[in-house]
Formats: structure tokens, C-alpha cells, sequence
């Protein structure tokens, strides 16, 4: 086999095995244990707040990946009819999860079905987003809701914002 040849193939191989190691960089072993922090403010009329809550992960390159260090920021537009009791980041098998406990206070004043929008940021990039719908929902009652974002980097996430609204189930006419 000529040089060439041989330093060509070898750039293939480099090539092809930096893509699969690329593929599988996501894999982060973790708890999903919380721990919620005292310390969240929050506006009680809109309901927004920040929240430094998680869990702690170690990432396979021996980096220290920290949910807990991600801040949290809600925005409610429900106007009282539903409230976020609590929010945290953590991190299962790899993927960033972005969860909150939301109580709906009156029902029958949300227009449609209830809506959690997550998004989460690298500095001032967004990173991903992800919604989470509640088509049933009763008043008086206490529901988790999840946001997942399996593309994103755990430790470079610098924050996250969820907003809860409600949206309409139409269906366009043609």
C-alpha cells in the first residue's frame, strides 16, 4: 500500500471515530435526588421566581456537572389561576431534565389545556427548548410537569426559564 493511500485511510478512521465518540459525548451518569433551595424569591402577583435546585452529577470526562448551580427563572401568565409551587434542574441518564410542581387553583379559568415551556441557555445562546401539556386538569390539584432537553450540555447550561400558559386545542380549518 502506497503512503497515500495509507494516510488517506487513516484520516477516514480518524474521522469516522471522532463522529461516533462525538455521538456518544452526551452520556452523563447521574441521580435524579433534589434538593430544593430555601432561597428562591419570587413575585407572589405574577408568580415569577429564580431557583438554584438540583442535583449533582459527574460527567465521564471527570468534570463536575452541577445542576443545582443552573439558574431557574418562571414566568406565570395565568393570573392566579395556577401557580409554580416549585422548580428544579437535574440530570437522568445523560439528559438535562427541567421539572415543576404546579397546583391549579381554578380550573375553569384556564382557556384550554395548561402549558409548561422550558428553555434552557449557554450564556446568552438558548441551548433547546421543550414543552410539556396537561390536557386534563382539575382544580385544587397538584401536577409535575417535565421539560427535556437530551441535546444539551449539562454543564455548560447557564440557566433555564419556564413559563406556564394556557393554549387552545383548535385545529386549523381548511
Amino acid at each position: 500500500m502506497t503512503s497515500t493511500r495509507r494516510t488517506f485511510l487513516t484520516r477516514i478512521g480518524l474521522a469516522t471515530s471522532g463522529t461516533v465518540a462525538l455521538a456518544g459525548c452526551s452520556g452523563l451518569a447521574g441521580d435524579s435526588s433534589s434538593e430544593e433551595d430555601s432561597n428562591s424569591g419570587g413575585d407572589s402577583a405574577t408568580n415569577n421566581s429564580s431557583s438554584n435546585a438540583g442535583s449533582s452529577t459527574t460527567s465521564t470526562d471527570g468534570d463536575t456537572a452541577d445542576p443545582s448551580a443552573i439558574e431557574g427563572e418562571v414566568e406565570n401568565t395565568l393570573d392566579g389561576a395556577a401557580t409554580v409551587d416549585s422548580h428544579q434542574a437535574s440530570v437522568d441518564d445523560g439528559t438535562l431534565l427541567v421539572q415543576a410542581s404546579v397546583t391549579v387553583a381554578d380550573a375553569a379559568a384556564i382557556d384550554g389545556n395548561l402549558l409548561l415551556r422550558g428553555e434552557v441557555w449557554y450564556s446568552k445562546i438558548a441551548a433547546g427548548n421543550d414543552i410539556d401539556v396537561l390536557r386534563e386538569f382539575e382544580s385544587d390539584q397538584s401536577y409535575d410537569l417535565t421539560t427535556q432537553f437530551p441535546n444539551v450540555d449539562p454543564a455548560k447550561v447557564e440557566k433555564y426559564t419556564l413559563t406556564l400558559e394556557a393554549v387552545t386545542d383548535k385545529q386549523p380549518q381548511n
